[in-house]
């Protein structure tokens, strides 16, 4: 009978650190595309068919873009909790923190040469010949989101670990904060100015920094 109780605890626990842990990629997943998402609904009811098409054309790079961190992410959290079940806790630590200094780093290389060379990536996505006119939409829309980058991918690394201290909540609200403030962003963009797709980028970013800071500060 005790046996069966410990058995069946033992069951609830594994359960339990699945489910969260399934909720945590999802959430990393969503996190990623929420902001092309949103910024996609929006483009197409407020700026056009061309600014649709150029934001269309940038998609393959976005994924890109988040791509790698996410493998990091990934990869890095099952050594984590390969060395913390060994007792290991100072290289797990360690393992976090080169984790997040490779995300930093990997972030930051892509946003500068991705600002220095924001008509290259347009041009190799595409937007040349008959398609030469969203070359200019698919640069705003760069020039606004890029910058953003860092901060996304700080957090899904930060969020993906999460579920290791069963801090998952946190994770939720973070995702709901920087959606709701990307889709706030975004109407403020359309209805209240006229900065286009460069606007729409750049709420995205506002919007992945609030999600940077509710993973690591607020609580």
């Amino acid at each position: 009978m005790k046996h069966s109780m410990l058995k069946s605890a033992d069951d609830n626990v594994v359960r339990k650190i699945y489910l969260q842990s399934l909720g945590a990629y999802i959430l990393s997943d969503i996190a990623s595309t929420s902001g092309p998402l949103v910024d996609g609904i929006v483009t197409g009811n407020f700026l056009g068919v061309q600014a649709v098409a150029a934001v269309c054309l940038l998609s393959p790079a976005i994924l890109i873009f988040t791509f790698m961190s996410g493998i990091l992410s990934k990869g890095s959290r099952s050594i984590y909790t390969e060395l913390l079940g060994n007792g290991k806790l100072d290289e797990a630590n360690s393992v976090f923190t080169v984790a997040n200094i490779i995300s930093a780093i990997l972030s930051l290389m892509i946003t500068v040469v991705g600002l220095l060379f924001p008509q290259d990536i347009m041009h190799f996505l595409g937007a040349t010949g008959q398609n030469a006119h969203l070359e200019g939409l698919g640069v705003d829309y760069l020039l606004g989101y890029l910058p953003g980058l860092l901060f996304l991918n700080a957090a899904k690394l930060m969020g993906d670990y999460m579920t290791i201290d069963s801090d998952y909540y946190r994770n939720i609200y973070a995702v709901t904060a920087m959606t709701l403030v990307n889709i706030a962003g975004d109407f403020y963009v359309v209805l209240f100015t006229d900065s286009g797709l460069l606007g729409l980028g750049i709420a995205t970013t506002i919007s992945e920094a609030v999600y940077l800071v509710k993973q690591y500060i607020l609580r």
